[in-house]
């Protein structure tokens, strides 16, 4: 008789860093793989720098992690900042940073309560929007935004010189 495993969800601590990092690189992996004139292949530890400042070394960032019996399976980033342009309409942003979930975690759930986590936490701050960008490539986490309510309002366009 097997038991289903705990999932947890909390917010990352630098214990969580080499977790975090590995988790990463298979979110670049997947990046690397769809553009590889883009993204660099993920190198083990390269990283850590920028995770380290995603978890959060102030008020305005934070990652929050999901675990399944002890091993981290999933996390996401964001930090709170404010649309600095006379052209918008002032307001306090949240900026979704990354949301990678383990290969073998995906489609339970743990994408979803993620960023219900970080849309908490960044309504707390007085954020009124979530911005994130998605590769087109990325058919399944365009999916999962759409599926919590986020519209597409520009595109980021590009041209090789």
């Amino acid at each position: 008789m097997s038991t289903a495993a705990t999932l947890t969800f909390r917010r990352a601590t630098l214990a969580d860093l080499p977790s975090l990092a590995a988790l990463g690189d298979e979110v670049n992996a997947v990046h690397h793989e769809a553009l590889p004139d883009v993204f660099a292949p993920p190198v083990p530890g390269r990283d850590e720098a920028h995770w380290r400042d995603a978890i959060g070394a102030d008020d305005a960032h934070v990652a929050f992690v999901a675990e399944s019996d002890g091993t981290l399976v999933g996390f996401v980033t964001g930090r709170v900042s404010d649309e600095a342009s006379p052209m918008f309409v002032p307001m306090l942003l949240c900026h979704v940073g990354t949301l990678g979930v383990a290969a073998a975690m995906r489609g339970r759930g743990i994408g979803h309560a993620l960023m219900a986590l970080l849309e908490g936490w960044a309504r707390e701050r007085g954020a009124v929007e979530m911005h994130l960008n998605v590769w087109r490539f990325n058919g399944g986490a365009a999916r999962l935004y759409a599926e919590l309510g986020y519209e597409e309002r520009s595109a980021f366009m590009a041209r090789r010189l």
